[in-house]
């Protein structure tokens, strides 16, 4: 699948993390995972989309000590973009995305 890193130096919501080209695939599954100093949280995210809006699942949710943040998704002219919403400060988001064409 295709990787992604990205610093959340805010708290900022709904920043985007990554993004696919939604005339290319319809579905993705990601896996996330949200690391901010010692803590630690990961999940799985399934998500459709039918050319405008996003259809999403979050599951497999699970953290260390805290929950580090919220998952959403959307579209924006080509692209289906994922969005995390911090609870810290300096969380480092990884994802990794898997596709299935449209």
């Amino acid at each position: 699948g295709s990787r992604n890193s990205t610093t959340l130096s805010t708290t900022g919501a709904n920043q985007i993390v990554d993004t696919f080209n939604k005339t290319v695939s319809r579905s993705a599954k990601y896996v996330v995972q949200m690391t901010q100093g010692s803590r630690y949280h990961s999940q799985e995210v399934m998500l459709i989309h039918d050319g405008s809006t996003v259809s999403m699942v979050e599951y497999a949710d699970i953290y260390t000590e805290s929950d580090l943040g919220t998952v959403d998704a959307s579209i924006s002219g080509d692209l289906v973009q994922l969005k995390v919403s911090p609870n810290y400060t300096n969380t480092v988001v990884r994802t990794e995305r898997t596709e299935i064409k449209v």
